[in-house]
């Protein structure tokens, strides 16, 4: 029996990077290197055990709310992300936020810290055995999303 392994990507300055397989892997990362080795290490993992892996990574809205300099910092994130997959053959999807968020009880009509608060509280009722931090509340949700089957152009109720 083949064993999908989701990878779901946080690209932002304070996101991280979730592993759902048979078990949840939480990393989070202070640059590029450091990433990049938690990626090659989940590849590496994967091809030994003969699984089947594909990322998520969250796409980058048009405009995301932030200042310029931010918004560039998160765009490069995104592009460092989708480029390291496609070079190291990782099937990679983007997935925008608007979708995978859709029904998270408490996240519509909400911006900024109350939004952030939903969604970590969401994870922690989904993930009761794992940490759920701000940080990596969102990856959590996106692998979770890809898991389950989803595709970009459907939504999670629950």
């Amino acid at each position: 029996m083949t064993t999908n392994v989701t990878i779901g990507i946080d690209p932002g300055a304070n996101g991280a990077i979730v592993v759902l397989g048979e078990s949840v892997e939480i990393h989070g990362f202070d640059g590029f290197a450091e990433a990049g080795a938690v990626l090659a290490d989940i590849q590496t993992r994967c091809r030994a055990e003969s699984w089947q892996l594909t990322a998520w990574l969250e796409e980058i809205p048009l405009f995301a709310g932030v200042n310029g300099s931010a918004m560039i910092k998160l765009g490069l994130n995104a592009g460092w992300f989708r480029g390291f997959c496609a070079g190291s053959g990782i099937a990679c999807e983007l997935i925008r936020p608007q979708i995978w968020q859709a029904g998270i009880p408490g996240v519509k009509g909400t911006k900024g810290a109350d939004r952030k608060r939903a969604l970590k509280e969401h994870a922690a009722r989904l993930f009761p055995g794992v940490k759920v931090t701000l940080k990596n509340c969102d990856a959590l949700l996106i692998a979770r999303y890809g898991h389950l089957g989803k595709t970009p152009t459907q939504s999670l109720q629950s």
